[in-house]
């Protein structure tokens, strides 16, 4: 609705938030604004509480991995709720003036601080979990910030939740690294994406080959972007070629995955060849292949 959030504004409310949260020592955070979600993300982070990210947010998976994690609370902005687990509203943490304090604002956390714990899909098998430090997140989040934000002008709307490693770290934490503007919403439907997209100018649009199919079904006219980011699936380069006449940018891949996040990148209508994020470097060892990253 056109409100506009300032940095001050989030980090004390972020603060505030960190004061108010519950004694558990994981968060599952299930907040579908994607605000609610990156102030709850930081509040965590103040507290050194580690956020898990379930494949879904299914009751029966949240619970799922709760037996695995007993000491975690759940915190989300829905009016639903679950009936087998226990949640926290995040509006019953906030004290609802955005408050905005003096002196230093910006939290500084130790690169080796566990923040995250995201899990594989569960397609073959029991979700298996992977823990990621602090440094490792904004880390990468700074090299995706160089590839696809080189002047730290853009804001970014995106179709994908925030709870999985590919929102997560394109969209909260490109935000947090790279001077970015998030947009709140997660659109679904095309006539959504296009309002969204309509918002700001220099808007880097986050999907996926799904949903960038249903945007160029239709009879919808499209602003011109600065980029189209897609993962999840392989793009077809007949559907890139129309979002780059679509959307008048370039439309880019990552490869990635929940172990090592994302991995390298590519503009689909150059070739089938990757490119690895700076600093980031593949060797084979019998047969494996193996990652070396900051």
């Amino acid at each position: 609705r056109n409100r506009a959030w300032s940095q001050a504004q989030f980090l004390g409310t972020a603060l505030d938030i960190a004061e108010n949260l519950p004694a558990e020592a994981f968060l599952i955070n299930l907040c579908r604004n994607r605000y609610h979600f990156m102030l709850v993300f930081a509040a965590g982070l103040i507290r050194q509480k580690s956020t898990l990210l379930p494949p879904s947010g299914l009751e029966e998976t949240v619970a799922g991995i709760i037996r695995e994690y007993p000491s975690t609370r759940v915190i989300t902005d829905m009016d639903e709720g679950f009936n087998s687990v226990p949640t926290t509203d995040i509006r019953s943490l906030e004290n609802g003036s955005s408050p905005i304090r003096s002196g230093p604002l910006v939290p500084a956390f130790d690169a080796s601080q566990p923040a995250a714990i995201a899990f594989t899909s569960g397609s073959t098998g029991k979700p298996r979990p992977h823990p990621k430090s602090w440094g490792s997140l904004a880390i990468t989040a700074q090299l995706l910030g160089d590839r696809f934000m080189p002047a730290r002008m853009e804001t970014i709307v995106a179709t994908v939740p925030s709870q999985h490693m590919y929102g997560l770290e394109m969209t909260i934490l490109m935000a947090l690294q790279s001077g970015a503007t998030l947009y709140l919403g997660q659109p679904f439907y095309p006539k959504d994406i296009q309002s969204a997209l309509s918002i700001a100018e220099h808007t880097l649009l986050v999907s996926t080959p799904v949903h960038l199919r249903a945007v160029m079904g239709g009879q919808l006219e499209y602003p011109a972007l600065a980029g189209v980011i897609s993962a999840t699936a392989p793009l077809a380069d007949s559907l890139a070629q129309q979002v780059e006449t679509g959307m008048q940018c370039a439309v880019e891949e990552i490869y990635g995955c929940t172990e090592g996040g994302s991995i390298a990148t590519r503009r689909t209508l150059d070739g089938p060849t990757w490119t690895l994020l700076d600093t980031m470097k593949l060797h084979e060892d019998s047969g494996v292949v193996i990652l070396n990253a900051p």
